[in-house]
């Protein structure tokens, strides 16, 4: 059985918050911590790993909002072969 919370475009905020972070923290991060600080690769990897807190933030604030608690779940069948 395969459900699913039945939402108009509940994608769309997942995938805003990746490509936004990726942009304004990964890329400009690291772009300031390999140039400006020489710091090479360790600096990429403090600037991803900084994304990705950042991005677990938003993702505990919108989990903890608890507006997703009032949609509605859809479940269906779903035969393989």
């Amino acid at each position: 059985m395969y459900c699913t919370i039945l939402t108009q475009f509940s994608y769309l905020f997942s995938m805003s918050v990746a490509i936004a972070t990726s942009w304004a923290i990964a890329v400009l991060f690291t772009f300031i911590f390999v140039k400006y600080t020489n710091m090479g690769l360790v600096g990429a990897w403090i600037a991803m790993a900084m994304d990705e807190i950042f991005r677990a933030g938003i993702v505990f604030a919108r989990w903890t909002n608890k507006k997703w608690q009032g949609k509605r779940v859809v479940c269906e069948e779903v035969t393989v072969g």
